[in-house]
């Protein structure tokens, strides 16, 4: 087989050689790159395209479409990078990735068709008894102000021991933990990390946090890894296996065995190649192929991450949204991505315009154009009922909508900004009279919507963006109106207690909301808690009796003991 392989780590590509294809490993650059004229310029028909997400300069492929092979896109990092990789996923046949369950969680007009746990890699390594390792404790790892629960993790450890460690190679790492007893494990967004494979890879016992499905697919817990839950329950498992050094290896050694069965190169390649013998085309093409691509570009435009000018860039998203088939829901129940797509293009659409401050023109131009979907999609309705809902009414976008609102509050068009929450999606309330009111309730319905946070883009509103997911209008509402940040903090904590990956942050506005009420003993319980899971146990502990004196001050401790238990 012809393997065409962009980005691609050369490990895989020498692996996918080894079981005897040709294989031509391709590294653009990044940018927009022209598929069919990079294929001309190989010389070589594939007959498979795999393309890697790459950490570095990252390359988007336009003219997927008119390839005839097999197409795969291997998405590494989508826990950070899943708010493009989303639309981006729709231009290939299948999708691979650690983090299944994060696209299994998406619309299923955007889920891929063919979706693949596929993991990074493990390695062979030669085997040093546990008794003859100089390092009980030992981590690998970058530490810097946008990782702050590392560096808590890391300070916890140190007085059991740890050697910590930033300044070497990859093979200097292994050789480390090589040398090392147990290997503790932190995730940045709730991630399944390379540190777990390769400390598992030299049969090292990994301490990791509960990552859920993703992370137990790859090794068992209990029996090849631990999980931790918070602070605490890793110091306990850091002292049993410092106390129980032969029980520690039997789990490292079988965590070993299993990268060996089933995590090296060669099963990575295997497991590719039995995908390509039965892959199915399930690409998006046409118009639709072209909104995808347009919608990827646009979110990294706006991320700061692809020099491209937004204005062409939203004369191009009208552009193809005028080119639909009936601005495009004619045929609605058969296609719903298009839709899908045409609402989330309108919202970007928005977004770059409102990139020139003072640009309300803007919202008059989305609006309008959404007006004449709006009336295209009611008649396509009206000529074609849907079978399942003969009364189908096409609903008003909630992206396009928020983000003409959200527009209206930051250039302080308060009228505007009210009219258009009375116009919120699925519900009869009242807009809000403030701009904080109408913040938390486009929060509010945006988290119903299942839009909580978009892990990895850099949303600030004080360059002048406009928020999109539920964690994004609180931060708007606090920009805009930072004399109501107390009002705010119940909101912020009743979000961030459900997003794992922004645990730091929960802690920050516990300790921010405890020192604005000090008696509250429920807040400064929450913080307690909250700091124990993010490894402050020490802190976290401290804070945590103190709740609890005041509670028995006020006479609460029944409900003192309720709350630590749910906590």
């Amino acid at each position: 087989m012809k393997i065409l392989v962009i980005d691609g780590d050369p490990i895989l590509a020498r692996a996918l050689r080894d079981a005897g294809h040709t294989v031509d490993n391709i590294v653009p650059g990044g940018g927009v790159i022209d598929l069919p004229a990079l294929v001309r310029h190989v010389g070589v028909e594939p007959d498979l395209l795999v393309q890697q997400e790459r950490l570095g300069p990252r390359s988007y492929l336009v003219g997927l479409a008119e390839i005839g092979c097999p197409s795969v896109f291997w998405a590494v990092d989508s826990h950070l990078n899943l708010y493009w990789q989303r639309f981006y996923a729709l231009l290939f046949d299948a999708v691979l990735t650690p983090h299944v369950s994060l696209f299994k969680a998406l619309p299923k007009a955007l889920r891929p068709p063919c979706l693949r746990r596929f993991a990074l890699f493990g390695s062979e390594r030669a085997f040093t008894p546990h008794r003859e390792r100089r390092h009980a404790l030992s981590m690998w790892a970058r530490v810097d102000k946008h990782r702050p629960i590392r560096a808590w993790l890391i300070e916890l450890l140190r007085a059991e021991g740890l050697y910590h460690t930033q300044d070497i190679d990859f093979e200097a790492m292994m050789r480390l933990y090589g040398d090392s007893r147990v290997v503790p494990n932190e995730c940045i967004a709730n991630e399944v990390t390379l540190r777990l494979m390769e400390g598992a890879s030299a049969g090292c016992l990994v301490l990791s946090p509960d990552v859920g499905e993703d992370q137990n697919a790859l090794l068992e817990p209990g029996t090849e890894f631990l999980i931790y839950h918070d602070g605490l329950e890793l110091l306990d498992q850091v002292r049993w296996a410092a106390a129980r050094p032969g029980r520690a290896e039997v789990i490292g050694l079988a965590a070993r065995r299993r990268i060996l069965a089933d995590h090296l190169p060669a099963s990575r390649a295997a497991e590719l190649l039995v995908l390509a013998a039965n892959i199915e085309q399930g690409r998006l093409t046409g118009r639709e192929a072209q909104l995808a691509l347009w919608l990827s570009l646009a979110w990294q435009l706006r991320a700061g991450r692809i020099p491209i000018e937004p204005a062409p860039h939203a004369e191009q998203g009208f552009a193809l949204l005028a080119g639909l088939p009936g601005h495009p829901a004619e045929k609605a129940d058969q296609h719903p991505v298009a839709e899908l797509l045409a609402d989330e293009a309108l919202a970007q659409i928005f977004h770059l315009l409102a990139k020139d401050k003072g640009n309300t023109q803007g919202a008059a131009r989305v609006l309008g154009f959404y007006r004449k979907l709006i009336t295209d999609r009611r008649d396509a309705a009206l000529t074609s009922p849907s079978k399942t809902s003969p009364s189908r009414e096409p609903a008003l976008s909630l992206q396009a909508v928020s983000a003409c609102s959200a527009l209206a509050l930051r250039e302080n068009i308060l009228p505007m900004a009210r009219a258009l929450s009375a116009l919120r999606p699925g519900t009869n309330a009242l807009p809000g009279k403030s701009a904080t009111e109408i913040c938390l309730r486009w929060s509010a319905d945006i988290q119903t919507a299942g839009e909580l946070f978009h892990s990895g883009f850099p949303f600030k509103p004080e360059n002048g963006m406009l928020p999109e997911d539920a964690f994004g209008w609180l931060v708007f509402a606090l920009h805009l109106t930072p004399e109501d940040r107390p009002a705010l903090y119940g909101h912020f904590e009743k979000l961030l207690r459900s997003m794992p990956a922004l645990l730091h942050m929960y802690v920050g506005i516990l300790a921010e909301h405890s020192l604005a009420a000090p008696e509250d003993w429920r807040v400064q319980l929450d913080y307690g808690m909250a700091s124990i899971k993010a490894c402050r146990v020490s802190l976290g502990l401290a804070e945590a009796r103190e709740a609890g004196e005041k509670a028995r001050a006020q006479g609460e401790e029944r409900a003192f003991k309720a709350r630590s238990r749910m906590s």
